[in-house]
């Protein structure tokens, strides 16, 4: 009988997405600032043109920061809003211990990439300091059995199901159906306040039993800067009961369909200030990137899905090297959809405002030429 579990990079599910810059923020000369809400997207500079998108956890106004998880980036990585503004740098709390486990295969390190995997946004001026819509302000004490709900910016949904296990500063419940760019995002429970970061999702197989999806959750890092956990030793895993994981139910909160409806009428506001300051810029340029990047990501989606049609069906996998394999596929995949999402939003974004800003020349074109005339026929010229 054997156990393995995807332990390195807890990506599954959840991981940060990856997606060509296709506006440079330094393009915005007077940036109007949206406020940074719990929930939000964040985006982070991975190099060589890309960005990685995750979630922004909690926002801490006292200490003008805001929590993620440190897998959205490099320590010290400038972070920009949903709309290119930069907003201030991403710190790891256990630099040095969480950037060992990402070039460690050795599965140990597992339980520690979970306790390590903490990270926070100095903001760079107050000004972006937003709200917390789903948790409230309040810190929570959590036990086993609390139902622990969590939102993503990618699914957004806000999804509970009760707490299995608590490792130290992990808490691990069943699979809660968390996708890439969901990584961050804010965890709660319900009547109690926030209790920390979703990690993502990580799957574990066993011989005897297949397969099951857990979430993992790490605890706010705001007791990690005072008092930081010894990380260098080797940390005591846990052996989950595959019935009892399978067994979860995943609900919602009653104030769920307020809440979110609440957030995207903000966000629609602040989209729509923000187009409003952009449009005297040169967009052609972008949206010709944004075009060429969606018709990339449209090809290799084609690809992996040919791939995934010549792979062994999940349901008849009865190995590890194949349920890897289809795994690693399915993430590839998961990956290329939520970044063409993406790509998708932004290509609209730029139709539109090309579309307003020639509307809107035309009619000043029109505007000058009128006011000509009029000029014209009283002068007698």
């Amino acid at each position: 009988m054997s156990l393995t579990r995807a332990l390195r990079s807890i990506a599954v599910a959840a991981a940060a997405v990856t997606l060509p810059l296709v506006s440079a923020p330094a393009a915005v000369a007077e940036p109007a600032p949206a406020l940074v809400d719990q929930g939000d997207v964040l985006l982070t500079d991975a190099g060589g043109g890309q960005v990685s998108s995750c979630t922004i956890g909690y926002v801490d106004e006292a200490n003008g920061r805001a929590w993620t998880d440190a897998h959205c980036g490099g320590n010290g990585t400038e972070v920009y809003d949903a709309f290119y503004t930069p907003i201030g740098r991403l710190h790891h709390i256990y630099p040095d211990v969480f950037a060992a486990v990402q070039n460690s295969d050795d599965s140990r390190w597992g339980p520690v990439s979970r306790m390590s995997d903490v990270a926070f946004i100095e903001f760079y001026d107050s000004k972006f300091i937003g709200q917390n819509y789903f948790s409230g302000d309040p810190i929570a004490e959590p036990q086993v059995g609390d139902n622990l709900c969590t939102y993503g910016n990618r699914t957004q949904r806000i999804a509970c199901s009760p707490i299995l296990y608590l490792n130290g500063p992990v808490a691990i419940t069943a699979d809660v159906g968390s996708d890439h760019g969901d990584s961050g995002g804010p965890a709660w429970i319900e009547g109690k306040g926030y209790f920390g970061q979703l990690l993502g999702a990580d799957w574990i197989w066993r011989s005897d039993q297949g397969k099951i999806t857990t979430t993992v959750f790490r605890q706010i890092g705001n007791n990690d800067l005072a008092n930081p956990l010894d990380l260098h030793q080797p940390v005591e895993g846990y052996e989950p009961d595959f019935d009892l994981v399978r067994s979860q139910n995943v609900t919602t909160t009653a104030d769920a369909d307020r809440i979110l409806n609440e957030k995207r009428q903000r966000d629609a506001e602040e989209q729509e200030r923000v187009e409003r300051h952009r449009r005297g810029e040169p967009l052609e340029e972008d949206l010709r990137r944004a075009r060429d990047t969606k018709s990339e990501l449209e090809g290799r989606k084609k690809d992996v899905e040919d791939k995934l049609e010549n792979t062994t069906p999940e349901d008849q996998i009865d190995s590890e090297d194949k349920l890897t394999e289809r795994a690693e596929l399915e993430r590839e995949l998961e990956e290329i959809n939520s970044t063409l999402e993406i790509v998708n939003e932004q290509t609209e974004i730029y139709e539109r405002m090309s579309t307003d800003k020639g509307d809107y020349e035309r009619s000043e074109r029109s505007e000058r030429s009128e006011r000509k005339s009029i000029i014209s026929w009283l002068t007698g010229r």
